[in-house]
């Protein structure tokens, strides 16, 4: 219960006053080990546990997906997300000395982690399959992305929105990819 208080803690910090997270973020020296153990495998659990939940038990207009597929698809949607969050990481730690920016895995990890955590969290809307499209303000985790890209890693200042909009376009591509082989192996529920 500790863990779920904590997590909470962090996405209202993380929303309400995100100048100074990222300010601690910034100076933050946690490896993207702990940050995994402590925020993101669960945080990453939203969106595929209330999909889940919309689909296989709530339903839409009295239909409901098939309760075993929907699970199957549950797990693998949400072994793919903790993949799109590593993979985002290791290009985005890739390109940065294109951008005079140190490689850093862990810096990276932390940040696309703490900034895709709206849109994980957004997930929420899935458990109503009606209110789904409001996951929409998901889209909250790029403009942070982009706004705080620089602060967090350090990037030169002539540099920066370069940068910035460069790990929002890998995001993108990311996420489509991921999503899109995540789609082929599994299909929908």
């Amino acid at each position: 219960m500790e863990a779920l208080r904590s997590v909470w803690t962090t996405v209202r910090r993380l929303v309400t006053d995100p100048n100074a997270f990222f300010d601690e973020l910034s100076r933050d020296q946690r490896t993207a080990s702990d940050v995994f153990k402590e925020f993101l495998w669960i945080v990453a659990l939203i969106p595929p546990v209330s999909a889940f939940i919309g689909k296989a038990i709530i339903g839409i207009h009295g239909y409901t997906t098939p309760f075993g597929r929907t699970l199957l698809w549950a797990v693998y949607s949400y072994l793919f997300s903790l993949f799109g969050v590593w993979l985002t990481a290791k290009a985005i730690e890739y390109v940065s000395p294109n951008f005079d920016t140190p490689r850093d895995f862990n810096g990276a990890f932390r940040l696309v982690t703490y900034t895709s955590a709206p849109a994980f969290v957004a997930g929420i809307f899935q458990i109503i399959p009606a209110l789904s499209l409001l996951s929409v303000v998901g889209l909250y985790s790029l403009y942070l992305l982009y706004t705080y890209l620089p602060r967090v890693l350090e990037v030169p200042e002539d540099k920066a929105q370069t940068f910035s909009l460069v790990a929002v376009v890998i995001v993108v591509l990311t996420w489509a990819v991921v999503s899109a082989v995540a789609s082929l192996l599994v299909g929908g529920p």
